[in-house]
């Protein structure tokens, strides 16, 4: 334990402390813990809701983007806090050293992995599988509650079979799982539940023996620059959304049928001529593989517009 400063704290160690690890931690070391809450959940939460909220990002790139936020951050926090330095309350149990790291850096981390791994969290599309919903350096987030705790929820694998506190994808969901054979995650849709019969015939959607309806919307050009076209699928319950075709007669445009096994999903990329799903090697995935929903997009890392295209949850 440190000795308690009697006097205002020094300028210098309030704003390091400050600077590094944020107003929470800033005015713990003040002994303003009111005023530590009220900034941890205004500078906690703010984040969240921005993206939750789909408000648009500066369309940066994300080295020039994510420290220039810090340092945003950072200045916040110093106008915050260094005013209250002269009112400074040290003598206060939490202001110790050993309590400002406990409480206002560690108890933090913690509960940004605790809503990362349970609540929501943030992703990054690498690829054009999912055109036209979801573009290359689409950022976006993901209900991790959407699905219940799996398996790969956390950064770690927990040892855990299933799902807890989990609800079944429905069909048309936007889902974000866990390829554990290449050590990387996967956004596709989910199209076929467990029992489901499912088949591609010349480029159609078949579910349980039936066509799902499919209609040309127009010309596109994808992220290539290649021509492609637009089309809209309806599934049977009214579910409706975008898909891509690239081209006719395309190695995914016929296939064998696919029966779904108890406790998997069948997954297809909306750019149906450019997906690794389940048509090839990704296969049907398990229930314990699944991360989570894919709810909105809040930025590009291209500078790409996503206005129209901002919310992944599909027209029911």
């Amino acid at each position: 334990m440190t000795t308690p400063e009697r006097g205002p704290r020094r300028f210098w160690t309030t704003f390091l402390i400050t600077a590094f690890f944020a107003a929470p931690a800033g005015f713990l070391w003040i002994g303003r813990g009111g005023l530590a809450l009220v900034s941890f959940l205004a500078l906690f939460l703010l984040p969240i809701f921005w993206a939750i909220a789909a408000w648009p990002l500066p369309p940066w790139p994300s080295g020039v983007l994510l420290p220039t936020l810090w340092a945003a951050y950072c200045i916040v926090s110093l106008l915050l806090v260094l005013p209250f330095r002269r009112r400074s309350l040290p003598v206060r149990w939490y202001a110790d050293g050993l309590a400002v790291v406990a409480i206002g850096i560690i108890l933090p981390q913690i509960l940004a992995l605790g809503v990362r791994g349970t609540v929501i969290e943030p992703f990054r599309v690498p690829s054009s599988s999912m055109e036209p919903n979801l573009l290359p350096g689409d950022n976006f987030m993901v209900s991790k509650s959407a699905y219940g705790i799996g398996r790969y929820s956390l950064a770690v694998p927990l040892p855990i079979e299933g799902r807890l506190f989990g609800a079944q994808p429905k069909r048309g969901d936007i889902a974000v799982f866990r390829v554990p054979r290449l050590s990387t995650s996967y956004v596709m849709r989910v199209l076929g539940l467990p029992g489901d019969r499912v088949q591609m015939i010349d480029g159609v959607l078949q579910l349980n023996g039936e066509a799902v309806s499919l209609e040309t919307v127009g010309p596109f050009v994808n992220s290539w620059g290649e021509a492609a076209t637009l089309q809209r699928e309806t599934l049977p319950d009214g579910t409706r959304y975008l898909v891509l075709n690239s081209r006719d007669a395309g190695p995914g445009d016929n296939t064998r049928l696919f029966t779904v096994p108890p406790g998997h999903y069948f997954v297809l990329g909306d750019n149906r001529d450019n997906a690794a799903d389940s048509r090839f090697d990704t296969g049907f995935i398990p229930e314990s593989d699944l991360i989570g929903r894919a709810r909105n997009i809040y930025g590009n890392d291209g500078g790409r517009p996503f206005a129209r295209r901002a919310w992944l949850v599909p027209a029911r």
